[in-house]
């Protein structure tokens, strides 16, 4: 069993097959996860390894639990098993940007308004509290962070929305969903 932010997944074996059961904490839309399973069809029948969804019998893919909250769920999807890729080897950025330009390929266009959040950048001061805060609390990463602070709020200028009319609908973690060719295993896949 693994936990995320967002629900626990299990692994279920019935004989030679293999299952992930997840269970989702929060609310979840049928017609929602419906889009989510046509786009991943789309990834399969072009190749692209995932874990498919599979829908109970009467043709859904949301099952809900019978929680005091009444917001727990669970999913059923094939099992794939994934593993973490070699990072000293130089040809994974290929494979990742191979795996994200057939994923974008096939990606919908956006469905209703952007979320400001993929748009906003972090306002000039949050990266020198942000270093100031890590090195309070002896991080490793806080000094090297500090040094960078001018070229990130440099960088941050350069952010502008993106044209509606070219913009596509893509899971913003891919390797926690596509499991690449080649050898490629992203490091964690998460259904």
């Amino acid at each position: 069993m693994s936990r995320g932010a967002s629900g626990r997944i299990w692994r279920l074996d019935l004989g030679p097959d293999r299952y992930a059961v997840k269970e989702g904490f929060g609310p979840a839309d049928e017609t929602l996860i419906r889009a989510e399973v046509a786009y991943t069809s789309q990834l399969a029948a072009a190749g692209i390894r995932l874990p498919v969804s599979l829908p109970d019998r009467d043709g859904n893919f949301l099952v809900r639990l019978g929680t005091a909250s009444g917001a727990g769920w669970l999913r059923l999807h094939q099992w794939v098993d994934g593993a973490p890729p070699d990072l000293a080897d130089p040809g994974v950025a290929t494979r990742i940007g191979d795996l994200l330009g057939r994923m974008h390929a096939h990606a919908p266009p956006p469905r209703g308004p952007v979320d400001p959040w993929y748009e906003a950048v972090p306002e000039h001061g949050s990266w020198d509290q942000l270093a100031d805060a890590a090195q309070a609390q002896g991080s490793g990463w806080g000094e090297a962070l500090a040094g960078q602070a001018s070229l990130l709020r440099d960088l941050a200028g350069l952010v502008a929305p993106a044209a509606r009319d070219r913009m596509i609908t893509c899971h913003p973690k891919p390797w926690r969903r596509v499991v690449g060719g080649e050898g490629f295993e992203p490091p964690a896949l998460s259904v």
